[in-house]
């Protein structure tokens, strides 16, 4: 069975902040908002990519 998606038929959460200007692509602001939470989901704390020491430089 699939998970539904829940803006399927309606409009996308945060779209009224950042709306799609082609009602397919991201614009610069929703880019930045993407690369922001990439990088705090995948190199902050608990990560796959986390520093092992939080002190060390990446």
């Amino acid at each position: 069975m699939q998970t539904p998606v829940p803006w399927v038929g309606s409009v996308p959460a945060g779209s009224a902040e950042l709306p799609l200007p082609d009602q397919l692509h991201p614009d610069a602001a929703a880019h930045h908002r993407i690369g922001e939470r990439f990088a705090a989901l995948d190199f902050g704390s608990g990560g796959p990519f986390a520093a092992e020491d939080a002190s060390a430089p990446l």
